[in-house]
């Protein structure tokens, strides 16, 4: 039986708040003016104008609603809630969110180096935003296709296609468009293991590594969000 161990990573991109002042001073000019007798005295005043810059706040959370003990000894008609949920606790932002898959070896699993244990792995990750999957109910894969809303992790409602990323080990799932202060994205809510999985799918699943990473970046100052993941990319944070 396959044995799911579990990582969450948090790992927010937060701005730094960076206060610039920028002083104007008024100088006031001492001057005699012609025509007019005697001395007469000018006073001036000495002002001073700060303004004070705050860059975006940038701060997200990945919380998670899953129990361990429903990772050991998954079989195949098990349905279990597992809800990683990324919050923006800040300013508008881009997110991304990165799934690594590794054996229990803590090696890297691929869609290149391993594709039919990647795919029987990612077969049991599924997107249910209006909670239509019960939890502990055996589900076939025709079953799950008939659901309403349901769909796999590949079909993640308010992501865009994934991609896999090399040089991360992971699939890389980018929020579509701008997450605003105050919102959420959900990426997956159950592991079901369809009831129709064979001994061969699970023997190729085996033992593995589900890690979970979001990221962010300010939306402001960039033209669009390919810019921004661009920028995020360079920080080297993946």
């Amino acid at each position: 039986m396959a044995r799911v161990y579990d990582i969450a990573l948090e790992r927010p991109v937060r701005g730094r708040r960076v206060v610039l002042a920028a002083a104007a001073a008024a100088v006031a000019l001492a001057c005699v003016l012609p025509g007019i007798a005697g001395t007469q005295a000018y006073y001036g005043a000495n002002d001073r104008d700060t303004h004070v810059f705050v860059l975006p706040d940038v701060r997200i959370s990945l919380t998670e609603q899953w129990d361990v003990q429903d990772g050991l000894g998954l079989a195949p008609g098990t349905t279990v809630v597992k809800r990683p949920v990324v919050a923006n606790d800040a300013s508008p932002c881009y997110v991304r969110v990165v799934v690594r898959l590794a054996d229990a070896n803590g090696e890297a699993l691929s869609p290149d180096a391993c594709p039919e244990r990647y795919r029987a792995i990612m077969g049991t990750l599924w997107s249910d935003p209006a909670d239509r999957m019960e939890a502990g109910r055996p589900y076939s894969a025709s079953e799950l296709a008939s659901l309403e809303g349901v769909g796999q992790l590949y079909d993640a409602e308010s992501f865009r296609e994934p991609y896999y990323d090399a040089s991360v080990g992971g699939l890389v799932f980018e929020h579509e468009g701008v997450l605003g202060a105050g919102e959420s994205c959900e990426l997956f809510a159950k592991v079901c293991v369809p009831s129709d999985y064979t001994v061969h799918d699970m023997a190729l699943m085996g033992d593995y590594v589900l890690g979970i990473q979001a990221q962010a970046i300010q939306a402001a100052g960039f033209k669009d969000q390919q810019s921004a993941m661009e920028a995020l990319s360079k920080e080297g944070l993946l």
